[in-house]
């Protein structure tokens, strides 16, 4: 059986190869070739990879989409694409990334932090204190997110979980004037019953 020049398979074996030595520009010219001689998904994953850490986050984010479009199990994608969506600023796409990976690897700090992060960006407080959350639910100490979600809470009058919240705030770092003015109206609420809180 004769090899054939423009067999699409050569090219991404020659460009795990190069992947595998480190040797990215040479991985990243092969899996071109070999993908555009057959538009697979080894060959979109391995161009997206290859060009992420080349730093060429448009060429990755774009092979990284094209890869998607034909496998989207791989998450690895989905990671290219929301590291280079946040070193452009682009949150929103960012976010959208970031749904799918929390949703498949909840227990992933990074992805939470990295969600919290586009949220405020975005102006979304309410997806920010999910995000917020589901930090804490990993790291209980994380001095951004017991901030936020006390912040939140304390805009939705929610006032004995804003109380608590800058309490454990208060237990791990000095507090900034904001936090401390809303901790004396939420201690003063709480003691008399104020109506327009939920205590």
């Amino acid at each position: 059986m004769a090899i054939s020049p423009n067999d699409a398979r050569i090219f991404l074996a020659l460009g795990d190869y190069n992947f595998g030595t480190k040797n990215y520009v040479d991985a990243l010219a092969y899996y071109e070739k070999s993908y555009s001689l057959d538009k697979n998904a080894l060959a979109a994953t391995g161009l997206a990879r290859a060009a992420f850490l080349q730093e060429n986050c448009d060429k990755a984010v774009e092979a990284a989409h094209a890869a998607l479009s034909l496998n989207v199990t791989v998450l690895e994608l989905r990671t290219i694409i929301y590291k280079c969506s946040m070193k452009k600023k682009v949150f929103k796409e960012a976010r959208e990334q970031l749904d799918s990976l929390v949703e498949k690897k909840p227990s992933e700090l990074e992805y939470w932090k990295s969600l919290a992060e586009c949220c405020v960006q975005l102006k979304d407080t309410v997806r920010c204190a999910y995000a917020d959350k589901n930090i804490l639910r990993l790291d209980k100490n994380n001095i951004e997110s017991l901030q936020r979600l006390g912040d939140f809470q304390f805009s939705l009058k929610e006032g004995k979980k804003a109380y608590a919240t800058y309490k454990k705030l208060e237990a791990l770092s000095a507090l900034n004037v904001d936090v401390l003015k809303n901790l004396s109206t939420l201690a003063l609420a709480i003691k008399t019953r104020q109506r327009r809180w939920i205590i």
